[in-house]
């Protein structure tokens, strides 16, 4: 759903007093005010533009005048009008009246909010969750849990044993094949946030085979814990016919991670302290693409640390401003 956001400095704000002029009243009257702009700019998703019906429906005129005043010489206005220039927009958008100042610096496009939605929708179509579930032999894409069931574990205290529907890249839809959404379970979803699997160091592991697919049904419910190894990005993702064994392809130099037997002979990587312990030192200055200096996940393309924004619903830079 829409949504808006602001600063938590939003109440002491020193441009409120002096859009008051010191009257406490007066400055509740104008945060309330602001609030409710910001609020319907959310709702329909306009970027901050407001028409004047809009804003006269919400706010008193003598209010308004106000919030469109300069409360400090050196900063702009909370609420620009036509005839305003600044730097949070290139040019007024026909048929608008005013425009919330920055309100895209902390508030998602309404491009990003069309494309969430239609991601919900996917994430929800049957036909595609069925498609996906069968693709994936109904395990997790990261870990390997599963098979998972297609409904009914939401209060499962283990978060293996739930299943989630995830776009590996957040920033796009399924795709044709929906090759960008992926069976996971709710811990590794939920871990990974709106984040492509290199920026948590995570592993998108390939697509199960048919032989594997067989013997998963057969093996019935496994919980695994997703691969801990950092691979180089020239090598390629492999699986096995057993989802629990992981990759143990490590840099020249570091010591494999060991693996030990379970009740029921399957072979489960080394878990806790053991694989902290084992896992190679990271470099100060990091020397891959992925977040923390590990390369990049097999078949991802690199993201640029500096522009993943994972606070809110958009994980990289903001789109450029165009009209709606």
């Amino acid at each position: 759903m829409p949504y808006w956001q602001e600063s938590d400095t939003f109440h002491d704000d020193p441009r409120w007093p002096k859009l008051a002029a010191g009257h406490a009243v007066t400055v509740d009257q104008l945060q309330a005010a602001y609030c409710r702009l910001m609020s319907i700019a959310g709702r329909h998703a306009t970027n901050g533009w407001l028409t004047h019906e809009t804003a006269a429906s919400l706010a008193k005129p003598k209010v308004i005048e106000r919030l469109a005043a300069k409360g400090l010489s050196d900063q702009p206005p909370m609420l620009h009008r036509k005839g305003d220039k600044c730097s949070c927009f290139e040019e007024w958008l026909p048929g608008y009246d005013f425009c919330i100042h920055w309100f895209l610096k902390r508030n998602p496009h309404k491009r990003e909010t069309e494309r969430y939605r239609k991601q919900k929708s996917e994430a929800s179509d049957p036909r595609l969750r069925a498609q996906v579930y069968e693709r994936d032999a109904g395990c997790c894409r990261y870990c390997r849990s599963g098979p998972l069931k297609k409904s009914g574990m939401g209060n499962s205290k283990d978060r293996r044993r739930v299943i989630h529907y995830d776009h590996v890249d957040p920033d796009e839809l399924a795709g044709p094949d929906a090759a960008n959404l992926i069976v996971s379970c709710a811990r590794c979803n939920e871990s990974n946030g709106r984040r492509t699997p290199d920026e948590p160091d995570m592993v998108l592991l390939p697509i199960p085979t048919a032989d594997e697919r067989q013997q998963w049904q057969a093996r019935g419910e496994a919980r695994l814990d997703p691969p801990q190894q950092r691979r180089d990005s020239a090598q390629t993702a492999v699986s096995t016919a057993d989802p629990a064994a992981v990759d143990t392809a490590v840099p020249s130099g570091v010591p494999a991670v060991d693996t030990e037997p379970s009740s029921t002979g399957e072979v489960r990587p080394a878990t806790g302290q053991e694989q902290q312990r084992q896992r190679p030192p990271l470099s100060p200055e990091g020397s891959g693409s992925g977040r923390g200096g590990q390369p990049a996940c097999v078949d991802q393309p690199p993201r640029n640390r500096d522009t993943p924004d994972v606070y809110h619903r958009r994980s990289r830079a903001p789109t450029e401003r165009k009209p709606l």
